[in-house]
């Protein structure tokens, strides 16, 4: 672990993370934190001038991190000791010593034996790396003695690390034995004669040795410590101005949150609540003037919907917010203020510069929600989602970058759940209801204030202030306007589509009925998993806790088994779209038959938007029967749809990433890519190659990008093993630099933690240095493609950007409705046609330097499917 300014930092973190424990854990009245003086020699050197001499330099990188830990233990209210010309061990002894004169208990923290000969009543010793109480078991283990006689034995053996010499061939056990049988060197010397052979012959040769060590080893529990007394290591308390400074500099950040926590959770928050036009227009004056200020939405149905606005929170600073009721129906005290009056009263704060200041949890539910109103909330000072999603997109599992998480993580904040009436949908409310929705909206609104600072310094500190700026935030108001407008659909066609696909299953059903002997629920698992395996016989691929998987990966290598196989791989095909697509979407559209997709920007790992309710980047195209679902998406009249899709981009981004002359050269000549992948690993020309040499070029060229290896390409062209290994092989020594950028990527994923895109993207890999076979080859797998997909989905975000702004300079009134990864779909007034397409071409083509030519297909018609 280092800082961004190279100080290692591990030592100190673990020093740091194992006292806050013990202080959580034991919670001691008195703690003192005791030092040796560095360089300085003691009365043992004196003594014996090779006293330690066989210590090595301490490492460089840790003696870089010694000069903070005393600050550190001071301003967690710690108190420090050192005393020149004795060791730590010594002044630890003496303030056992004074505790048992005291009568208090003392508690040793350390793993060093040598402070084992002080074990006694009232005298204990724990060790923090371990967690764990060092007993007369652990004791007798080391020394086969009690803690009295440790001291003895000790002179006996000697101690290699201190350079304690002891008697040469004298072992613990033997030390043990002398010890026990003679008490002590006076005893066992007084009684020398009763000894025999090599042990006495050692043991008079070694007497000088032996009493040196004893000397060497004994712990001095005397140390003059002047004034100071047991009391003066009573804790205090900790101090936050001293601290916090030191934990920013060190960048922990999670030690930073949750210090910080105490002061967020304990402050005075001054709360208001807007009803009536004095104090709404109080409100407009306070967001003018605040240095930042932050904005939630509630409406009838939770937060930042499609639906009426229940009310509104801002917080003009972290201690002091405001809270908007709208559609409140107060019980004798009903609002003044109406939502039209209260958004003709926002609109110019929020459409103004002062917008710069703003801080939101999710620009894009906030500015589809305002919309509706007729405020145009383009630009925002930080989205506290986006921001955590792009320090590290995968750090959260439940919930993910929800504010909720982020109070929790860096705040030690939890945040109220929101109230049910709200979450059910509009209803009367009582002022019970107003106060609880002030409550939950204020909160929030006073938390995003909080943690901007320091989302702020994480995104500067990886060099993604740009990234949430210019992209990803711009395009929060490219994306709300896509939802807004939505996409039509032709009902009568999915009606139809339905209707074909339910005939479709029946007679799958039957069929699969005849080649079982009998009827059954095909989408049982259970009684599936009966019928391919003890009825019809068939291997079993792999178990769960319930029995035999009978899942997608089982049916393909079933494949050719048995014909009822591919009838039940093609009912559940089809019967996930009835199911999905044509029951489902006439459902979620509008009066004017649109339906609206919600786009998120901070879910996938490598910055590919993803689509949901109902997700339209996922509808199945290699199918007939999935393209024609493609044929009910419409355009409204008057209009046609337009599809722009790049043409190969994560190939061309693996070229250009990896400056693979042959990868790099084929591209530059505009040649079919595939083809001349075979050319190369089959080693024919480009006019020769078969259709089955071009799929297999096809399945190298976007397998390897997805970390696949020899096994599944061998699975997938249906080839032995060894054949695909060779066709691997054969693509690198062919494109060896993409070899090159696929190791190096690895390595420097491995060394730095994290991989990146074109545009400072990163997503973090640890699993890199996982020992965990499965863990770390899927991190590789993940370490290789994010860079590509990554960059991929970087450069359509960048399109989507130059394209709206493009569109709005010329005024058209060409809408963007869709973006399914590479492809973006357009509604286009047919008269506008002709002039659009070259300018979604160029813009998408032109968006951002590669080393090779980004390339659009674009067509148009009068339904997806015909315009794709």
């Amino acid at each position: 672990m280092t800082t961004s300014s190279g100080l290692p930092t591990n030592a100190i973190l673990v020093f740091t993370n194992m006292v806050r424990k013990l202080l959580r854990e034991h919670d001691p009245s008195h703690f003192a934190a005791v030092f040796d003086v560095r360089g300085s020699k003691n009365f043992r050197h004196e003594k014996y001038a090779d006293y330690k001499a066989n210590r090595k330099e301490t490492p460089s990188d840790l003696v870089v991190q010694f000069p903070y830990f005393r600050p550190l233990m001071k301003a967690l209210g710690l108190h420090i000791i050192e005393k020149e010309g004795f060791e730590a061990d010594d002044v630890i002894a003496t303030l056992c010593q004074q505790a048992k004169k005291d009568g208090m208990e003392a508690v040793i923290v350390s793993s060093d034996k040598d402070l084992y000969q002080l074990l006694d009543d009232g005298i204990q010793m724990f060790d923090g790396m371990k967690d764990r109480w060092i007993d007369l078991e652990l004791v007798m283990k080391k020394f086969h003695v009690g803690p009295e006689k440790v001291l003895e034995v000790q002179a006996l053996i000697g101690d290699s690390v201190d350079n304690i010499p002891g008697i040469q061939g004298i072992g613990p056990k033997t030390a043990a034995k002398l010890i026990t049988a003679y008490e002590n060197l006076e005893g066992i010397y007084a009684n020398i004669d009763e000894l025999k052979g090599k042990q006495k012959e050692r043991l008079v040769g070694g007497k000088d040795d032996a009493f040196l060590s004893r000397e060497l080893a004994a712990l001095r529990d005397d140390v003059e410590l002047g004034p100071i007394t047991l009391e003066s290591f009573r804790r205090q308390d900790i101090d936050l101005d001293a601290l916090l400074p030191m934990l920013g500099e060190l960048e922990f950040r999670s030690l930073l949150r949750e210090f910080r926590a105490p002061a967020v959770q304990k402050k005075a928050v001054e709360r208001h609540i807007v009803t009536d036009e004095s104090t709404l227009h109080s409100l407009c004056d306070a967001l003018r003037e605040a240095e930042s200020f932050s904005a939630t939405v509630l409406t009838g149905h939770g937060l930042h919907t499609q639906s009426e606005i229940v009310g509104i929170a801002f917080a003009s600073s972290p201690t002091s917010s405001w809270y908007v009721p709208l559609a409140h129906r107060t019980l004798g005290a009903p609002t003044q203020l109406t939502t039209a009056k209260v958004c003709e009263a926002l609109k110019p704060v929020l459409e103004s510069d002062h917008a710069k200041k703003l801080v939101v949890h999710s620009m894009k539910e906030l500015s589809a929600a305002l919309l509706q109103h007729d405020i145009q909330l383009q630009s925002c000072a930080l989205d506290t989602e986006l921001a955590s999603y792009l320090v590290n997109a995968t750090q959260f599992g439940v919930g993910g970058h929800s504010l909720a998480n982020l109070a929790q993580d860096r705040l030690q904040l939890t945040l109220p759940p929101i109230p049910k009436a709200i979450q059910n949908g509009r209803s009367y409310w009582s002022e019970e209801m107003v106060d609880k929705a002030q409550a939950f909206a204020s909160i929030r609104a006073e938390t995003m204030l909080s943690i901007a600072p320091e989302l702020r310094e994480d995104l500067e500190d990886g060099k993604l202030s740009s990234l949430h700026d210019d992209v990803e935030v711009p395009l929060t108001w490219v994306l709300s306007q896509m939802e807004a407008a939505g996409v039509q659909v032709d009902r009568e066609v999915l009606a139809s589509l339905s209707g074909r696909f339910g005939q479709l299953l029946t007679n799958y059903e039957r069929e699969c009925h005849e080649l079982a002997g009998g009827p059954f629920n095909i989408g049982s698992p259970k009684q599936l998993a009966t019928i391919l395996f003890d009825t019809l016989g068939l291997p079993v691929q792999k178990r769960t806790k319930t029995g035999p998987s009978t899942d997608a990966s089982v049916l393909e290598a079933l494949k050719g088994m048995h014909p009822i196989v591919d009838r039940i791989h093609d009912w559940r095909s089809v019967s996930k779209l009835k199911s999905t697509y044509t029951d489902v979407l006439p459902t979620l559209a509008d009066d004017h038959d649109r339906i609206h997709t919600n786009f998120r920007q901070a879910v996938a790992a490598t910055g590919r938007l993803s689509s949901y309710v109902p997700n339209l980047q996922n509808i199945p195209i290699r199918t007939e029967e999935g393209r024609r679902i493609r044929d009910a998406f419409i355009p409204a009249d008057g209009m046609v749809l337009l599809s722009a899709d790049y043409s190969q981009v994560e190939l061309r981004v693996l070229a250009h990433l990896s400056n693979d002359p042959g990868l790099t050269k084929a591209f530059q000549d505009g040649v079919d890519i595939h083809s001349r992948t075979a050319s190369e690993v089959f080693d024919v020309p480009e006019t020769d190659v078969t259709f089955e040499q071009r799929s297999a070029a096809k399945a190298i060229n976007f397998g390897l990008m997805y970390g696949m290896g020899p096994f599944r390409l061998s699975n997938d062209l249906g080839i032995e093993f060894a054949e695909a290994k060779r066709y691997i092989a054969r693509y690198f020594e062919r494109f060896p630099a993409v070899k090159t950028f696929m190791d190096s990527t690895i390595a420097g994923g491995r060394a730095k933690g994290y991989v990146s895109t074109i545009l400072g993207r990163r997503r973090y890999v640890s699993d890199l240095r996982s020992k965990n076979h499965n863990r770390r080859s899927a991190a590789e797998r993940a370490a290789i493609n994010t860079p590509v997909q990554g960059s991929a989905a970087d450069l359509i975000k960048l399109a989507m950007l130059k394209i709206a702004s493009s569109l709005k300079e010329e005024k058209y009134r060409t809408r963007m409705i869709l973006q399914v990864h590479d492809e973006l779909v357009f509604e286009v007034p047919s008269d506008e046609l002709e002039s659009v397409i070259p300018l979604v071409k160029n813009d998408m083509e032109n968006v951002y330097p590669l080393s090779v030519p980004l390339t659009v297909s674009a067509a148009s018609g009068l339904n997806w499917n015909e315009a794709h």
